[in-house]
């Protein structure tokens, strides 16, 4: 199986379907599909790197909790995420986490302006497997 990721047909928001090898590859998919819709990815070179740290019960709130910890970091300190370095989800203590490196640039460094607004990844019709991802972006 290969990794990407598409859009799905949704009344108001944006449906993702994301998928890889592993969970790892799923989630960075999902990053991209997300900010893709944002702007083109491919268009702007990152300038710096941060990491994140989430926590969460399952893959479905890692997942949620992944994205919208990334939509935080855009919505107050404007981090666009370009591309997706490592990502690395270990389980311990009855919860998963995950730590991921993303490669970005500052949203004012960017010439055009993002194509939509993000608001949230909800848990409207939510699956996520170790190779699939299904989800709900409000925008």
């Amino acid at each position: 199986m290969s990794e990407g990721f598409e859009y799905l047909e949704h009344a108001a928001d944006a449906r993702v379907r994301a998928w890889g090898n592993d969970v790892s590859q799923t989630f960075c998919q999902a990053t991209l599909a997300m900010w893709s819709l944002v702007c083109e990815l491919g268009r702007i070179e990152p300038d710096r790197n941060w990491k994140l740290e989430v926590t969460g019960r399952d893959l479905q709130e890692l997942l949620v909790n992944v994205l919208n910890e990334q939509i935080f970091l855009f919505d107050t300190e404007g981090l666009l995420p370009l591309r997706v370095g490592s990502v690395v989800v270990t389980e311990g203590n009855g919860s998963l986490a995950v730590t991921m490196s993303v490669d970005g640039t500052h949203l004012g460094s960017v010439e055009e302006g993002p194509n939509l607004e993000l608001k949230a990844v909800t848990y409207d019709e939510i699956r996520v497997t170790d190779k699939e991802a299904l989800f709900t972006v409000d925008i």
